[in-house]
């Protein structure tokens, strides 16, 4: 099976902007090995693209991950063209190796793949801001499903404060200080005896071992955002230091001019001038990441600093942001720019502002996005749970829906709240657009006892109860399911005996259809009931047919399980056990209306007999339709063939067209009512 990803990069429109690197930054980084010589110039452009998105991966994959191997290579895909792979070996301590062309990840194993891979696995398509992820149609399933619950990872939360203590109002004549410090220790340092050196060196790199964040990996990565994406040059336009408090530094400038005013003395205000865009500082406090920012006159944060804060964060694995004490408006640019990323404020949120981050995220194209509105639902109920408010005061309206909807996406259930009609005409859309047939059953089985539980806590189970019609309609949705399915099966071995190489015997074509119709029948009317009801009241006659009863469902429980529990392969089973007396009832009918004086013309017999079993046939199809499944049909049977057992009508009956009509029953089979 295959194991790959299908992504797109958030950031592929617009190489200028937003991406790391554009095609002219990387032209002499380009391995020779690669031969972009030999290409044509028109497949030069493209080559030069897909480069750069690579080296973009590859800088981060640098910066994230310890990997023993990071290289290009050239490779053939099936179509036999030549692609562009980023190989990246062994990363540290999974040992998870990955192979990314333009648009694809790929893992070379499955089966050996640990927790610890998966997770790196979602980390680096996270860090990467990899969107609209997706699998290929024979992706392996359980590597699917790993790699999604990888993405509900722990919470682990950053710091983010403005700076707005007087200890973090410096002024720009104790930034040039601090530089002017540093540099001279540095010139000391390096007129130091090479042994003088090697011992702290050697504790300097025990001690980077065990910090966490890593404040040399946000040097990395502000080094690519202020020179690459900002187009900033050091110490012109962007100034860093280590502070003796242990921060991680920067100045950001719009341009020299605007530097050099930065920090003089204003004789009107009688103060020093602050002219800057705007002042960081990162710091791991106790083993957690701070951050500080600062903007001139208190103006708010341009988006674009935002954006890469929140960045910083999310690539060192954080999922949630401790905000300090921010201004209005800036709370607003880290709420959009948190839900561009994935990750959540721990500051309220109201139905609002929750519901434009969810739209934010979007928007965004945020790969995970079900995750994301999972966590999101968990803190709203956190939040819900401190206001120490129930959850249906009217205050929490606006939050309660957005859980319900948030919940309903994955697939839950949503505990703790009084349903109502509404609630469940919400849920039940949203489920259907965004859950497979098989988690859209679970969630609708899981619903249908909610509520009943509900009814039976309020002893509400009157015609008066809205709910009761809305219950009854769902559970009987749930328990049609498997018959509805069954239908689709029997429905195709009926097709395949009425059409195949041999002509279909009547007596056993219209004993089949007649077998669903009585199925059906008992369904409808005992469907809570015990299979030793359906047993004990004589629905199996023949000696032959007991016996295969038992030997299929003896080691089932069948005395006290319920007829609606069998799954769609036990009703086909069940379907084939009674068929055996039917198909004796249909031919004991032929006989009679063909024989004596009486007997009818042996082409008309079969085609009244087809009719009326088709008749009773379109009948189950109306009952499954009623109960959820829309798309029930019935096919057609043509004319199968009948001879007596004395042998009349031999030839008699009408030939068979020939004709096949073809049922697409994969799609019949996408039940649930959608």
């Amino acid at each position: 099976m295959v194991r790959a990803i299908n992504f797109k990069s958030s950031r592929d429109s617009d190489f200028n902007a937003e991406y790391d690197y554009a095609p002219e930054d990387v032209a002499d980084k380009i391995p020779a090995e690669l031969g972009l010589e030999n290409l044509s110039e028109d497949k030069k452009a493209d080559f030069m693209k897909d480069f750069a998105r690579l080296y973009t991966i590859k800088s981060r994959a640098d910066a994230m991950f310890d990997a023993e191997k990071v290289h290009f290579e050239k490779r053939k895909n099936r179509s036999g063209q030549e692609v562009l792979f980023l190989m990246i070996e062994h990363m540290k301590p999974s040992d998870l190796s990955l192979a990314i062309s333009n648009g694809q990840v790929v893992v070379p194993s499955v089966e050996k793949m640990t927790p610890e891979q998966y997770r790196d696995l979602a980390k680096f398509c996270w860090i990467n801001n990899f969107s609209e992820v997706s699998f290929p149609a024979n992706a392996d399933e359980i590597f699917k499903q790993k790699f999604q619950q990888a993405y509900d990872s722990e919470e682990n939360s950053a710091v983010l404060g403005y700076a707005n203590r007087p200890e973090d109002k410096k002024e720009q004549s104790e930034l040039e200080e601090e530089i002017r410090k540093e540099r001279e220790i540095a010139a000391e340092t390096t007129n130091s005896s090479s042994e003088q050196q090697e011992a702290p060196r050697e504790q300097q790199n025990e001690a980077e071992k065990v910090i966490t964040p890593d404040l040399s990996k946000i040097e990395k990565n502000m080094k690519t955002f202020m020179e690459i994406r900002s187009k900033k040059k050091k110490d012109s336009t962007y100034f860093k230091s280590h502070t003796w408090g242990g921060w991680l530094h920067y100045r950001i400038y719009a341009s020299p001019e605007q530097r050099a005013s930065d920090g003089v003395w204003d004789d009107k205000s009688k103060s020093f001038k602050s002219n800057y865009e705007i002042d960081l500082k990162f710091k791991n406090v106790k083993g957690k990441l701070e951050i500080l920012y600062a903007v001139p006159d208190g103006k708010p944060i341009p988006a674009k600093y935002a954006d890469e804060i929140v960045g910083m964060m999310k690539a060192q694995g954080y999922t949630t942001i401790d905000f300090g004490d921010l201004l209005d408006d800036d709370k607003g640019t880290f709420r959009k720019s948190c839900a561009q990323a994935g990750l959540l404020p721990t500051f309220n949120l109201s139905e609002k502002h929750a519901r434009s981050m969810l739209t934010a995220a979007a928007d965004n194209k945020l790969v995970g996005l079900s995750a994301y509105k999972k966590r999101m639902a968990q803190k709203l109920r956190g939040q819900i749970k401190k206001n120490a408010k129930p959850m249906e005061a009217e205050e929490n309206k606006g939050l309660r829906s957005v859980i319900l909807e948030c919940e309903a996406e994955n697939g839950i259930v949503s505990e703790g709240i009084v349903w109502n009609g509404t609630d469940v005409a919400q849920a039940l859309k949203i489920a259907q657009n965004s859950l497979s047939e098989e988690d859209l059953y679970t969630f609708k089985s899981t619903l249908a006892r909610t509520l009943k539980a509900q009814m039976d806590a309020e002893n509400s189970f009157s015609n008066q109860n809205p709910l009761k019609k809305t219950w009854e309609r769902l559970d009987n949705e749930v328990a049609y399911k498997p018959l509805a399915e069954a239908f689709d099966e029997i429905q195709g071995r009926i097709q395949e005996l009425s059409e195949g190489t041999t002509r279909a015997k009547a007596q056993e074509v219209i004993g089949a259809m007649d077998t669903i119709v009585e199925l059906a029948a008992y369904f409808k009317e005992f469907k809570n009931g015990t299979l030793r009801g359906f047993v004990n009241s004589g629905h199996l006659n023949l000696a032959r047919e007991k016996e295969d009863f038992f030997k299929t469902f003896a080691s089932a429980g069948w005395e006290d399980r319920k007829l609606r529990d069998l799954s769609a392969d036990e009703f086909v089973q069940l379907y084939e056990i009674m068929k055996t007396e039917n198909i004796g009832k249909a031919e004991e009918k032929l006989e009679n209306d063909t024989r004596g004086k009486s007997g009818q013309d042996f082409n008309t017999v079969v085609a009244d007999h087809v009719k009326d079993a088709t008749s009773r046939l379109k009948n189950v199809a109306r009952t499954l339709r009623e109960n959820g499944y829309r798309d029930a049909s019935v096919i057609d049977v043509g004319a199968p063939v009948y001879e007596r057992s004395d042998g009349a009508g031999k030839n008699k009956t009408q030939q068979q067209s020939g004709q096949t009509r073809t049922i697409d029953y994969a799609r019949m089979r996408q039940r649930g009512g959608r």
